[in-house]
């Protein structure tokens, strides 16, 4: 028959006192466990969050100056009379659903409206983000011998989706420098009634343009030049004072499956050494030639509908052309 310990005589440690000990140190470690996760939850929120305008930033400047790399800026419907500075990484989008964004109802309500420009309304940078926004400028003065823009891109590619850009008494968008092999993206915006060209790329820049509507701009619609590359795809481009999309010196562009009409000189141009490939776009009514090649420049053109322009396909002093 067995005996209870203190029958024994055996100074047994107390097994409850060591299990509740052991049990103790136990829950010790889960809430050390889960409050470490609590903080790096908390650290991810400020590595990786939504910064509010206005609720949490009266201004989006204060915003973008607060965010880092991989937050996002959202900005609620209203007028912001600001310059802005925008951070590599950082999204900076207004407030809505992607369908509001993309039918443009977000950027009707969402207005960036410069106090005064020096250089641009919006500076961009790399791998940022510009989203569903309508930006004007009424109040300055276009000036020639000074380059201006709604936004300026310098050596870097970022993406300017969904946007309004109208009444800049210069150019909309202007995109300079490489940065290295990476392509700007600009897609399903609206860029109209500005005094300077829609959209400019020079000096190496790179930039996939798509599903935009570029019209009435007292310039060119579109003009690549200094040894560019783009890609100009599914845009409707029209009724723009110059081209509807100039090229020039060694600019290496592909415009394919676009609606380019009724603008004031050329429909497609390519000159000074450019070479482009032009791919089943429709090309009608433009008050020069559809399609102008000269001055050493080369082309490929492939599968187009080309109409009721003064002159189809016009040549001239070009380096090679295959129709």
């Amino acid at each position: 028959m067995s005996q209870r310990p203190e029958e024994t005589g055996c100074a047994c440690p107390n097994v409850s006192g060591i299990r509740n000990k052991v049990v103790l140190q136990h829950k010790k470690h889960i809430i050390s466990y889960w409050a470490s996760v609590f903080v790096l939850m908390g650290l991810s929120t400020v590595w990786a969050g939504n910064l509010e305008v206005p609720r949490q930033f009266k201004t989006i400047s204060l915003a973008l100056e607060t965010a880092i790399a991989g937050d996002e800026v959202l900005v609620a419907p209203g007028t912001y009379h600001e310059n802005l500075v925008l951070k590599k990484g950082v999204i900076l989008r207004s407030i809505g659903s992607d369908e509001e964004r993309t039918n443009f109802s977000s950027a009707s309500r969402t207005i960036i409206q410069s106090p005064g420009v020096t250089e641009q309304i919006v500076l961009g940078a790399d791998d940022a983000v510009l989203d569903g926004f309508t930006i004007a400028d009424t109040e300055s003065q276009f000036n020639p011998r000074k380059k201006r823009y709604a936004v300026y891109i310098k050596e870097a590619a970022m993406t300017i989706s969904n946007c309004v850009i109208t009444a800049i008494p210069y150019t909309a968008v202007g995109i300079t420098g490489a940065a290295s092999d990476k392509y700007n993206i600009i897609k399903n915006n609206r860029i109209y009634k500005n005094g300077g060209d829609g959209i400019n790329c020079e000096d190496g820049a790179r930039a996939k343009i798509e599903f935009c509507k570029i019209y009435q701009n007292e310039q060119s619609g579109v003009h690549n030049s200094k040894n560019v590359k783009t890609v100009i795809k599914h845009n409707i481009i029209s009724q723009n004072g110059i081209d509807g999309i100039m090229n020039s010196g060694f600019a290496e562009p592909v415009i394919m499956e676009n609606e380019i009409y009724e603008n004031g000189l050329n429909g497609i141009g390519l000159q000074r050494m450019s070479k482009g490939r032009v791919v089943s776009n429709n090309i009608w009514g433009n008050k020069q030639a559809g399609i102008g090649i000269r001055m050493g420049a080369e082309c490929v053109i492939l599968n187009n509908t080309i109409w009721e322009n003064l002159i189809g396909i016009g040549l001239m002093d070009i380096k090679a052309a295959v129709i």
